[in-house]
């Protein structure tokens, strides 16, 4: 488990009670991600709440599958292909069995990830970043020029 929050103490206790402690690693708060990304077979994200959570598409580029939360922006980052796996915040049963789904199916697992890399690379990367910044500069760029020295902007 990467990250931290104010649940962490109560998910070792639970790991603790369940007797899991030696197959669950709590990474805590880290820098670069990656090499967990790259140890995962899916993503998990539970949040309440989110705006663009920088985790998913992160995980994305990293080719996992994930489940999400329906909250913020996941649902149009995740895209079309990965609808089941979007599930209430909330809802246990569903997240649950989204769970069990990605568990109990490789291929689907590797089918999603492929998917997500792609997403990832072609919806959020730094290149595509620049461009939309680029294009939005040039097109207020006009107006600007427009304005005279010591005018209203």
């Amino acid at each position: 488990i990467v990250g931290d929050g104010p649940q962490l103490a109560e998910l070792k206790a639970l790991a603790g009670q369940l007797g899991l402690c030696g197959q669950i690693t709590f990474a805590g708060s880290i820098a670069d991600p990656a090499p967990y990304y790259n140890a995962m077979d899916v993503f998990l994200m539970s949040s309440i709440t989110e705006q663009t959570p920088n985790a998913l598409l992160e995980a994305m580029a990293s080719g996992l599958p994930a489940i999400c939360t329906a909250v913020g922006d996941t649902t149009p980052i995740l895209g079309p292909d990965s609808r089941t796996l979007l599930v209430p915040s909330g809802d246990l049963g569903a997240y649950a069995a989204a769970l069990r789904l990605m568990a109990c199916n490789g291929d689907l697992r590797s089918a999603l990830g492929e998917i997500n890399r792609s997403r990832a690379v072609a919806n959020h990367s730094l290149v595509r970043m620049v461009q939309e910044y680029r294009e939005t500069y040039l097109s207020v760029l006009p107006t600007i020029r427009r304005l005279q020295p010591g005018g209203n902007c």
